[in-house]
């Protein structure tokens, strides 16, 4: 959708919207076995497959996105000025600069 997507949960049977603000666009998204991350121009949101919801952590003012890997559960995330992970079974983010 244009102003927000939509995650599923097979297991659960549940959905979970992500509501995007004014301005904010998708740039890129990513799905694996137990988590997708949705990267936007103001920030980035996981879905977890046990976590029931989206979890957003805000960019930091000029960042640029340079690479995402996703893979069972997790997801990295490489950006100019950090490094971010997103447990699909805990719905935690965690960030470290680099």
């Amino acid at each position: 959708e244009d102003d927000r997507v939509v995650g599923s949960n097979a297991q659960s049977g549940q959905f979970a919207d992500l509501d995007f603000s004014a301005k904010e666009k998708m740039l890129e998204n990513y799905v694996a076995n137990g988590v997708a991350v949705v990267i936007t121009n103001q920030r980035y949101a996981g879905y977890g497959a046990f976590t029931g919801g989206w979890r957003s952590t805000r960019r930091i003012a000029g960042e640029k996105f340079v690479s995402a890997e996703v893979q069972d559960y997790s997801a990295l995330i490489v950006t100019s000025e950090r490094i971010l992970t997103f447990n699909g079974k805990s719905g935690a983010w965690s960030h470290t600069q680099r």
